[in-house]
């Protein structure tokens, strides 16, 4: 009888417990959270991770491929306090080309955990290796240093820095 009432308690309680995410929807969203965390950048911050944006490039368009995440376990992005990824953005004036833009990529860390989220991503220079590896855990640092596995992630930014900037599309 005992095992019976305990089992009614966790059938009326479990509709009230947040369900986990499909692994495509967990990606989704954390890609979506990190798009979001590498757009809201300052210009500053943009040049302090050696994207140079000055106060006439006011627009940022950025993809992201998601390489992981922390804890590796969770199964919704509310559970997730760092995204792993290797972002491209463009950055521009209104009407400008994307290929007069600035462009930056490479790999972040980005801790979900803030708010507004706060991005990671090793500096330029010497010391590149020791700082990739302060944020970026093993398992992703041959993937940090190759770049995109799905091309058409980076392919994906052109149509939407135009969106963005008013830039007709190419003939």
């Amino acid at each position: 009888m005992p095992e019976a009432v305990l089992l009614l308690a966790a059938l009326a309680a479990a509709p009230l417990s947040p369900s986990a995410q499909s692994p495509a929807q967990l990606s989704a969203d954390l890609v979506a959270r990190s798009v979001t965390a590498i757009e809201q950048l300052s210009p500053a911050e943009h040049h302090n991770h050696g994207h140079a944006v000055d106060a006439a490039q006011t627009k940022v368009a950025c993809v992201v491929e998601l390489m992981g995440f922390a804890p590796a376990d969770a199964k919704r992005a509310a559970d997730v306090t760092t995204a792993y990824t290797y972002f491209l953005c463009a950055a521009g004036a209104p009407g400008q080309p994307y290929q007069m833009s600035a462009h930056i990529s490479g790999p972040a860390a980005v801790d979900l955990r803030q708010q507004p989220p706060l991005v990671h991503v090793p500096e330029a220079g010497a010391g590149y290796d020791q700082r990739l590896k302060a944020i970026i855990p093993v398992q992703y640092q041959d993937w940090a240093v190759k770049g995109f596995r799905d091309r058409a992630i980076p392919a994906g930014l052109i149509p939407k820095y135009n969106a963005l900037l008013g830039v007709a599309p190419s003939p």
